[in-house]
């Protein structure tokens, strides 16, 4: 199967985030096994490698993974271009200087 097709199949909810790996060729992950339908959508930021409870078998971060490294999380705590508000309650996108128009 074409790999595009099988994204867009993950995105429609009809394969687990598992088995998109699968169709990529990767391992499973722990927590793998949901379909983007209803309640149980999530949104992938793009990691900081910082979240403690990652065990990291195939972070970017980790030199020695040996597959397609990850680079994502559900936390938006721990997500590279997010940052909480002084309240703490919020996260905001911060705007990267080379991406704003003049």
């Amino acid at each position: 199967m074409d790999i595009k097709k099988a994204e867009k199949e993950f995105l429609n909810g009809r394969i687990t985030f598992n088995g998109l790996r699968g169709r990529k060729g990767l391992k499973p992950v722990e927590g793998g096994d949901i379909l983007l339908t209803g309640e149980k959508r999530r949104v992938f930021y793009l990691c900081n490698g910082e979240v403690p409870y990652c065990k990291k078998h195939t972070c970017y971060k980790n030199k020695n993974a040996i597959e397609e490294p990850c680079r994502h999380t559900t936390d938006v705590a721990y997500a590279l271009n997010f940052k909480k508000t002084d309240k703490g309650i919020s996260y905001f996108e911060e705007e990267r200087r080379s991406e704003i128009s003049p």
